[in-house]
């Protein structure tokens, strides 16, 4: 690898750690990492860093992993990188995500689809799931896009061969109002309360469905009387439509339990995915007999009458560490730090029995302690607002995504940055990622396939420059939309509200 000048194509940096000396790749001066303008996604690096630019590669050689995936949410492209930044792979496609991609286990690539015109312009929005195979051809496809509802953010496949969606679903006012809703924090135009589907890709049929409305406190009840059940009014301050804003989902099948981040609830819940459908609705049934009501929550304990020391701010990417992994069976949470000054990665074991019950003690679900926390040193070096998530590694090490800085990088237990890569567009503009995956060479995806290290990744950034509308992922150039909420339009909702 060979020093050589800026080229206009897409700027990256990688740290590669390698033993017995540190051999990395560091995008030269002048290449615009935002250093001086985007100190949110920037983290502490080695000392040591050798400044090169890389050469391109070789496409006739072959590549090694592991890999990383990444789909830039500004762009209609997906991308695998091995770890010296070179493409091994590319899929093009004809619309932006509509926010996560994924690898299966077979080498399809799962992609979540931004649909347009887009009805529920809000952080995160997309419409519709896709199956593409490696030559990139779209195999199925699936839209979830009404004035009704529209899939957001995240998707699972399930080891059935199902898909699991979030969706947003709108609320008209009186129905918010007759579900607990206060009135003065409810818009004209109702709220979007969150819905996950099950699908099946054989028939596109919906064969389980939860629903957060089903499972709120009653009436004039206490949140402490009923702490598996979703206070309408906790933590609500402002008429915004956008209620709950959940922004990831994941399956754990040795449970039969789904877990879900809740951004603007600042936690996260675990739901019982035994139950039949009519038993999602309702309070009883499944294995843990309690219906579609959460069997576990953590991160704001305050949002049903409990104490905690432990408080998420606006996270994003809740994962159950796989078998296998360091750390297996416990969660890792990406903390965004939405109202704090830094972002940090938890890691927690939750307290779950041998029967897929979760203990609760005094009030509260713990636990109170962490197992291990990733913060920047100093901490508010490290800020991604928005977006963002982290993933476990074989060796102990933890992949982090800074999702509006394009950042990813690789840190040890002890929080040193072993590895990076930033992504920008041909023309400059940050390769915004909500969240990058990464699979190692023996990853059973890449059974018969041809990776080639081709040199460096070049995209075009389309739409706003972001995730797809206004408020806590991304978005509009201008920052998002702002506003007091309400649903409006010509007949079908559009948020004229969101975080900035």
């Amino acid at each position: 690898m060979k020093l050589r000048p800026v080229v206009n194509r897409l700027a990256y940096s990688a740290l590669v750690l390698a033993a017995p000396a540190v051999l990395t790749t560091q995008l030269l001066p002048g290449c615009g990492t935002d250093a001086e303008t985007n100190a949110d996604a920037q983290a502490d690096a080695p000392n040591d860093v050798q400044s090169v630019s890389p050469d391109g590669g070789d496409a006739s050689v072959q590549a090694t992993g592991p890999y990383v995936l990444f789909g830039p949410s500004n762009a209609t492209t997906t991308h695998l990188i091995d770890l010296q930044g070179n493409e091994a792979h590319k899929w093009n496609h004809t619309v932006r995500p509509g926010q996560s991609v994924r690898l299966l286990d077979d080498g399809r690539l799962f992609r979540t689809e931004r649909i347009d015109p887009n009805l529920f312009e809000q952080g995160g929005t997309g419409g519709g799931v896709a199956l593409y195979d490696w030559e990139g051809a779209k195999k199925w496809s699936y839209t979830y896009a009404t004035a009704s509802h529209w899939q957001h953010h995240d998707a699972e496949y399930m080891p059935n061969g199902h898909v699991l969606l979030i969706a947003w679903e709108v609320k008209t006012r009186d129905e918010a109002t007759a579900g607990g809703r206060k009135a003065e924090l409810t818009a004209q135009g109702g709220i979007w309360s969150e819905q996950l589907i099950e699908v099946d890709p054989t028939n596109d049929a919906i064969v389980w469905e939860w629903h957060a409305w089903d499972h709120l406190i009653d009436v004039g009840v206490a949140a402490s009387s009923q702490p598996t059940r979703i206070d309408p009014n906790a933590g609500v301050k402002s008429t915004e439509v956008d209620w709950l804003h959940i922004n990831s989902v994941r399956y754990n099948a040795s449970l039969d339990q789904i877990a879900v981040s809740v951004h603007n609830a600042n936690e996260l819940w675990i739901i019982d995915h035994s139950t039949t459908k009519d038993e999602a609705k309702s309070h009883k049934g499944g294995k843990q007999g309690r219906g579609g009501d959460l069997l576990y929550r953590w991160g704001n304990a305050a949002n049903y009458g409990g104490s905690n020391p432990n408080v998420l701010s606006g996270q994003h990417d809740v994962e159950w560490i796989p078998d296998g992994l360091p750390g297996a069976g416990h969660i890792l949470i990406f903390d965004n730090g939405f109202s704090r000054n830094y972002s940090r990665v938890v890691e927690i074991q939750q307290p779950v029995n041998a029967d897929g019950s979760y203990t609760f003690v005094n009030g509260t679900y713990g636990p109170d302690t962490l197992l291990w926390e990733y913060r920047a040193n100093p901490e508010n070096s490290f800020r991604a607002a928005h977006t963002s998530g982290s993933q476990r590694l074989p060796s102990g090490n933890t992949m982090i995504t800074d999702g509006p800085g394009g950042r990813i990088f690789e840190v040890t237990t002890k929080g040193d940055t072993v590895w990076e890569y930033s992504a920008k567009a041909t023309d400059g503009q940050k390769g915004q990622v909500f969240r990058a995956e990464r699979y190692e060479g023996a990853f059973s995806g890449f059974a018969g396939k041809t990776l080639t290290a081709g040199g460096p990744v070049a995209f075009d950034a389309v739409g706003g420059g972001g995730g797809g509308g206004g408020g806590q992922d991304g978005g509009k150039g201008d920052g998002g939309i702002k506003g007091d909420g309400g649903i409006k339009g010509d007949g079908g909702p559009k948020v004229d509200g969101g975080k900035p």
